[in-house]
């Protein structure tokens, strides 16, 4: 008798990868879920400012990463496993592969934290979600009070491991510490065990029925698991089922993983902007488990990319620097996101309610306003509409009122404000001072003085510039050692080491663009550049820039 399975298939058209298939049960389920759907409405970057053909979102970033994911499982599926030979192997502790059945609850649990990666992601994506970090919230007796996100999440994440008895959950907590990850990532696992918990648990149930299999002998979905492969929260506690569960979490969160791979091919793809290219089929159809002997005598497990791909990882990393350093890190991109912010600052310490600003930022930006409200993009442009009366809100709607940035590149900035600091005297000016001074976290307050010096810069009592001042921290691919992994001839090897010549630890310090209006450029430009060359030496006599004794 043949079986006839039960779960059908339905198809999506994607530019990138032709026709995507996915379950309709997930698809109903899940991708028709009006939280999902809200991603239709979170534009994906804010480079539209620049290129404004690059009009995608997080909802089919979020079903490309999907089909990445299933791509890579199938491939290791299908390429299995590899022993890396050697000659003490009879002496040592062997791995002890998880069962077939663990095995596919890992891959299940997997696919749906790719799916839904990025469903609590906030409006604006990237240039908002800082203020889903701290929640404004009363407490019984009204006073008010800040929350970090984090302890909203371990808050329902210990109610779902409780009730499943998953892990230990303080080695849960420590780990998901110790991965930094994102507002936007914790953001979305606290959204999927509040609304996805049960969905998950049936759309596993409905493939154990299709592949002819019950809860007892089939798959599960594994809570806890799914979230640290969202947040990156490798496990600590070294078990061979926890070494191959960190395999897995490195697809979705690694130097080179699926998210990276959708958004560095879609974000050059939409945009026009002439990328290297990245053969994704490639890269992840020539994955393999490999299990090698460690220096403690133990058998362990990893990732590792076969040699036919080897080409496609340094696209990956050249493609992914070029994003990084051209348009995301670009002066007009940079300039929107900070006018952005600025602009929904200003509503909240405007805004004529009873609320205070952190109380009215907490409305717009919280895990309950995407569950009670769907918050998304229109949301943020209906507030800018109804405040347009403040100037700051002006600026971001009417593009005719924006500012210039006074240079344009880090490869400018690094012309007017390179010093060879081994030689520098006490008192001068210090490029290691003046990175330092940026790379500083939660500096505003450093920032505002930063401000303020620059604004009183009055060359000769002349004329009184207005600029404004926005620090960029480009983010470049930084392969960390032996993190990537290439099998040849039944050894691994490390891409950084035997790529040594190709590979460099590429970093741009952090710098600052400086914007103006159009008069007071040209006020700079004026008499071969007199006023710009005095701003430049001004804002180097800064007294945080300047080399101090220890």
């Amino acid at each position: 008798m043949i079986r006839v399975a039960k779960i059908f298939k339905k198809v999506f058209k994607d530019p990138l990868y032709d026709y995507i298939k996915i379950d309709n049960n997930i698809c109903e389920k899940i991708i028709d879920s009006k939280y999902f759907q809200r991603l239709r409405r979170i534009e994906q970057t804010s480079m539209r400012c620049l290129y404004p053909s690059a009009r995608h979102d997080r909802f089919i970033h979020s079903i490309g990463v999907y089909h990445l994911a299933r791509v890579a499982i199938n491939a290791l599926k299908k390429n299995g496993f590899v022993t890396i030979s050697d000659n003490n192997v009879d002496n040592e502790e062997k791995y002890n592969l998880p069962e077939a059945r663990e095995i596919e609850t890992i891959y299940f649990s997997f696919e749906m934290a790719a799916l839904l990666h990025d469903v609590g992601h906030s409006p604006f994506s990237h240039t908002l979600e800082g203020y889903f970090k701290e929640i404004a919230k009363r407490d019984e007796n009204g006073k008010l009070y800040s929350r970090d996100i984090l302890e909203e999440f371990y808050e329902v994440a210990g109610k779902i491991n409780s009730s499943v008895e998953e892990e230990n959950f303080e080695e849960f907590k420590a780990d998901c510490n110790a991965s930094g990850a994102a507002p936007h990532e914790i953001a979305s696992c606290i959204l999927i065990f509040k609304c996805y918990k049960d969905i998950l648990a049936k759309i596993a149930e409905e493939r154990n029925e299709d592949t002819g299999k019950t809860s007892e002998n089939g798959i599960k979905t594994l809570y806890l698991f799914l979230a640290r492969c969202i947040l990156g929260a490798l496990y600590s506690n070294d078990t061979d089922i926890n070494r191959f569960k960190n395999c897995i979490i490195k697809l979705l969160n690694s130097s080179i993983d699926v998210d990276k791979l959708d958004y560095i091919t879609r974000d050059s793809a939409v945009s026009g902007f002439a990328n290297t290219m990245v053969d994704t089929k490639r890269l992840l159809g020539s994955l393999v488990f490999a299990i090698y002997s460690d220096t403690d005598k133990r058998q362990k497990i990893c990732l590792a990319f076969q040699k036919t791909a080897v080409g496609v990882i340094q696209n990956v990393v050249n493609s992914r620097n070029a994003l990084h350093t051209w348009i995301y890190a670009h002066h007009k991109v940079a300039y929107e996101g900070y006018l952005i912010e600025t602009a929904v600052k200003m509503i909240a310490e405007k805004a004529e309610k009873k609320e205070t600003p952190q109380e009215f930022i907490t409305k717009y930006f919280s895990t309950d306003s995407i569950e009670k409200c769907l918050i998304s993009d229109d949301a943020i442009w209906n507030l800018f509409m109804d405040n347009r009366n403040i100037p700051e809100v002006e600026v971001v709607i009417s593009r005719n009122k924006r500012k210039k940035a006074i240079w344009k590149s880090f490869a400018e900035f690094q012309a007017y404000f390179s010093a060879s600091d081994n030689i520098t005297p006490i008192g001068s000016f210090s490029t290691e001072q003046m990175e330092a001074f940026l790379k500083r976290d939660g500096n505003d307050n450093d920032l505002d003085d930063f401000k303020k010096y620059i604004n009183d810069f009055s060359p000769e009592g002349e004329y009184k510039f207005n600029f404004d001042i926005v620090v960029n921290k480009t983010k470049l691919t930084h392969i960390e050692h032996n993190s990537i992994m290439i099998y040849i001839n039944n050894k691994l090897y490390s891409f950084d080491t035997i790529f040594s010549d190709l590979y460099k630890k590429a970093e741009v310090p952090p710098f600052f663009y400086l914007y103006c209006s159009k008069e007071d450029k040209i006020k700079l430009s004026e008499n071969n550049y007199k006023y710009k060359n005095k701003l430049i030496e001004y804002i180097k006599q800064y007294p945080q820039f300047r080399l101090t004794p220890c």
